[in-house]
């Protein structure tokens, strides 16, 4: 029980994160602020759902690399009271996240049908997209591309879950 509740420290450290903007999002425009505040909780949740429910070891990877944009904001951020919470949380998870007490449940072997990287990748990358573009905005305001960075998420839910149109919906996002 107390891995569980230790693989779902990455919520609060994304938590912090988004926190830290909302008070203070000096360098980010508001549009760019809410597109990295939602592709750092869509990667750090489906890290977690990973982590707790299939036991995969890509689940951590993908929490390491929620992390790595974690370390951006932090670069990008002044420092002040919530950037030092949001920084706190971020290396006590990352320390924990890789303790064997957490690691234990973990999946050690390959499944014996892997899924094709192809079929994840682009799945993830379509949730890690508004975070890509919230950076890419830093000081413009387009509700187009806040539009299409809340739009990329949900075309990868569409096409994960083999919804009619969903490589479509992919394509033209």
């Amino acid at each position: 029980m107390k891995s569980q509740a230790a693989l779902s420290l990455p919520l609060l450290a994304s938590v912090a994160w988004i926190a830290a903007l909302v008070a203070n999002p000096e360098p980010l425009s508001s549009h760019a602020t809410l597109l990295v505040g939602i592709g750092l909780l869509g990667v750090t949740g489906v890290a977690v759902v990973g982590m707790l429910i299939v036991g995969g070891r890509w689940a951590q990877r993908l929490a390491l690399v929620a992390f790595a944009g974690m370390v951006g904001v932090a670069a990008a951020r002044p420092i002040d009271v919530w950037w030092v919470v949001a920084f706190a949380a971020t290396v006590l998870t990352t320390i924990a996240l890789l303790l064997p007490v957490t690691t234990a449940h973990l999946r050690q072997l390959p499944p014996a049908t892997p899924v094709p990287v192809r079929a994840v990748l682009l799945p993830l990358g379509l949730v890690a997209f508004p975070y890509l573009l919230g950076l890419a905005l830093w000081g413009s305001q387009s509700w187009a591309s806040v539009l299409l960075g809340i739009s990329a998420p949900l075309a990868a839910l569409w096409y994960s879950r083999v919804f009619a149109g969903g490589l479509f919906v992919v394509r033209v996002a």
